[in-house]
């Protein structure tokens, strides 16, 4: 299994694949805490959880112009 590159960072996610450019590489919709944002792997799927830096906090997009 390849080794996964992910940075989550307070307004960006970077995912990607080690040693290779990232194939996705956005500014995200709002504000995360990154402490507290994470990502793992169950079942061959990859599941991303970004925690709102403002509880309750609407975001018209996971991802600026998606």
């Amino acid at each position: 299994m390849p080794a996964f590159e992910i940075k989550i960072e307070p307004k960006h996610l970077s995912v990607g694949i080690s040693g290779n450019p990232p194939f996705l590489d956005e500014n995200l919709g709002g504000m995360v805490i990154k402490s507290e944002s994470y990502w793992m792997l169950e079942d061959d799927e990859l599941h991303i959880l970004l925690a709102k830096m403002k509880k309750g906090e609407t975001w018209t997009c996971a991802l600026e112009g998606h």
